[in-house]
């Protein structure tokens, strides 16, 4: 019998993980939230809105949070600042690493 090993890790906001022949794999979540991780880097990267005015505008839309609560500033920064979504450590990208690379350098402007 082969053996199996629960990954108590939770993935990223807008990935989830799936079990294949006993490997855990992190794959694509939920549609509206890869939706939001693409639109947090898109309006960071192209406008000059700050993580929190992209908190308030989340909020105001009423966008769930990875929380389930409120959107905070500390949600979106590690969004913003997840190498993950570049497709990192064979993650399927929600982003391109370029785009990645220009938030990193705002955030660091900051």
């Amino acid at each position: 019998m082969q053996r199996r090993f629960f990954n108590p890790r939770k993935p990223p906001f807008g990935y989830s993980i799936s079990e294949h022949d006993g490997v855990w794999h992190i794959v694509l979540g939920k549609p509206e939230e890869i939706e939001v991780v693409r639109w947090l880097y898109w309006a960071f990267d192209g406008s000059d809105l700050t993580c929190r005015q992209l908190v308030s505008h989340l909020n105001t839309k009423g966008t769930p949070s990875p929380s389930g609560t409120k959107w905070r500033l500390f949600d979106v920064i590690t969004i913003l600042r997840n190498r993950a979504y570049s497709g990192f450590s064979s993650q399927p990208a929600l982003v391109s690493v370029e785009q990645f690379e220009r938030v990193q350098a705002r955030i660091s402007r900051k």
